[in-house]
């Protein structure tokens, strides 16, 4: 104990010193450091709140804890960091893989007694042995990357309770096939699954209200794209060259669909655009072949929408007023 006393003794004194002569440092000042949270399975971080300088140190492990940031090793199958309000322990987050390299992944919903609240960013990024995965519902959060490149994933089975899923979060996850949000979900990160190749359906619920820039583009084989009706904004590059998609509804609530959102879906023929649309953005449906838009307004209503230039695929199509969603 006292051996472990002194490790972190040295650890903190190192830290404080070496922070005190970082040439990154522009300010004299007295740092004042956050609280040491781990930085992945082999370091944690601190940073200054004046400067923002940081500085890093590897674990001191007692009993699978880092007796330092408080980070659990699980070496069975999980890595897990601990979650803090000020110095109160609330719960766990997953930073990773342990020893276990099975490829189906079922996330408990608690570990020594503590909720699982979420998943750290990278926690699984570019795991090429991944083939399954299933949240409980006391994840609320998947951080950013947390599946990125995880090229053999099939399934993935989302808690209900999940409120926040993180930009790139599954970008590149070539083998999913489908994706079922769930009620919980709020926000979705840019990019969050953009070049699934092979994803074709998505089906999400009406509690998102933001999804970020590219979130589902360059997904080749989407045929199937469910949209929020809480959604008011359908961000830049939002389903954009999917080559398979042939038909899409623009839900009630929308206001503006941003530039190059539906761009270079080729097989886009059919529309359905709720008249709460108001202003349509450059080369939203640039290199699209709308056939038919089935329009929940009136003419007069059509008429108040703003198109900006290279949407002419959609305005030169044949249109159906006061049509039903």
């Amino acid at each position: 104990m006292k051996l472990v006393k002194k490790l972190i003794f040295f650890i903190l004194s190192a830290g404080v010193v070496f922070a005190a002569l970082s040439v990154g440092c522009a300010k004299e000042h007295v740092h004042e450091f956050t609280p040491w949270t781990s930085d992945g399975d082999k370091y944690h971080v601190r940073h200054c709140t004046v400067c923002e300088e940081s500085v890093r140190a590897p674990h001191v492990f007692q009993k699978d804890e880092c007796v330092v940031c408080h980070m659990i090793k699980d070496s069975e199958s999980l890595v897990y960091d601990g979650v803090y309000e000020g110095q109160t322990l609330i719960g766990y987050s997953v930073s990773g893989r342990g020893e276990d390299q099975s490829p189906n992944i079922s996330v408990p919903e608690r570990y020594k007694g503590y909720p699982v609240i979420s998943l750290r960013p990278e926690a699984f990024k570019g795991d090429d042995k991944l083939i399954s995965v299933t949240l409980p519902s006391t994840v609320t959060e998947i951080g950013a990357h947390a599946f990125e490149f995880c090229a053999q994933l099939v399934s993935v089975n989302l808690g209900n309770g999940l409120i926040s899923l993180g930009e790139y979060a599954f970008q590149s996850c070539t083998a999913l096939e489908r994706i079922d949000l769930p009620d919980s979900l709020e926000s979705i990160g840019a990019s969050a699954f953009s070049t699934c190749a092979n994803l074709k359906i998505v089906n999400m619920r009406d509690g998102v209200t933001s999804i970020g820039a590219h979130a589902f583009s360059s997904c080749s084989n989407l045929v199937s794209l469910t949209i929020s009706r809480g959604v008011t904004t359908l961000e830049s590059g939002f389903a954009s060259f999917c080559s398979n998609l042939k038909v899409i509804t623009i839900p009630d609530g929308v206001v503006r669909i941003s530039e190059t959102a539906f761009a270079g879906d080729i097989a886009l023929e059919t529309v359905f655009l709720s008249n709460s649309v108001k202003n349509v953005g450059v080369n939203a449906f640039y290199l699209c072949n709308v056939k038919d838009v089935y329009f929940t307004g009136a003419a007069e209503q059509w008429n108040e929408i703003y198109f900006a230039n290279g949407n002419e695929k959609l305005t030169g199509a044949t249109l159906h007023f006061n049509a039903a969603q």
